[in-house]
């Protein structure tokens, strides 16, 4: 049976007096890759936010390893959850100094470095393809490299769980099926959750074990994609037509529409 990692309860959740999540509620057990597909401006990043214990919920609770998430001490929170954002300023650091950067939490207030965090550090490195540009500046590589150095961040957390905003955004094809076939086998061979907001329905449908459909704050389907994608649903949450078609057992989403 797998272990359970996350569980979101009946959340709502919004800035000041506005709402912008209504009662949603999923799981997420070691092992899974559920990507959260809405259209824009619909609180798949708020959602981020709650499950990083960043925002607190209106109502419902959100369960880390079966404890609410806001009882977690932030640097004890790091050590389970890491968060790679949709748009991260970048310094001139280098590829490595950046990698560093995900053992914070594990290095106590006074304290540096250890053997044993380079060790962590070079295996992240050499898990996402970067280490050969270790000394590469972040600023000099192209986005590509760029996500997998802070992909290769948040691994340096040794996080249980990984949350990831848009993870192939501004990518071309190519690296955005390279970055999601990389998070999917780093899910397993570290078997780790991974939570990701991702805006290409096709890419979310053949990478992710289950997927969170979101219209307006509010849940349509959770679940795996053969499951949850339907030409009903996806009518519902984007305003059109589809027709799904299914090739070599993966799912592919076309619109039905004339240009």
């Amino acid at each position: 049976m797998k272990e359970r990692l996350l569980e979101v309860q009946n959340v709502s959740a919004g800035y000041g007096a506005k709402t912008v999540l209504h009662n949603i509620s999923f799981a997420v057990d070691r092992g899974d890759f559920l990507s959260i597909i809405a259209p824009n401006g619909t609180g798949k990043s708020t959602l981020l936010r709650c499950i990083a214990g960043v925002l607190p919920v209106q109502t419902g609770n959100i369960l880390v390893k079966g404890e609410s998430v806001s009882s977690f001490p932030r640097r004890d929170l790091a050590k389970i959850i890491a968060v790679v954002g949709a748009e991260e300023a970048v310094f001139d650091y280098s590829v490595y100094q950046t990698a560093l950067m995900g053992r914070f939490a594990h290095i106590s207030r006074f304290g540096s470095e250890t053997a044993a965090d380079f060790r962590i550090v070079e295996k992240a490195l050499q898990d996402v393809g970067m280490w050969e540009k270790r000394d590469a500046k972040m600023s000099k590589l192209s986005q590509g490299e760029r996500q997998k150095a802070l992909i290769a961040r948040a691994l340096a957390q040794c996080p249980e769980i990984l949350l990831l905003d848009e993870p192939t955004s501004h990518l071309d094809l190519y690296n955005q099926f390279v970055i999601l076939r990389l998070i999917k086998q780093l899910t397993a061979k570290n078997n780790i959750a991974v939570v990701a907001v991702i805006h290409d329905v096709n890419l979310a449908a053949r990478f992710s074990t289950n997927l969170l459909l979101l219209k307006n704050g509010r849940m349509l389907a959770c679940g795996p994609p053969a499951a949850v994608l339907s030409t009903e649903v996806l009518a519902t949450m984007y305003d059109m037509e589809f027709v799904l078609h299914n090739t070599d057992g993966h799912i592919y989403v076309q619109p039905n529409f004339a240009l």
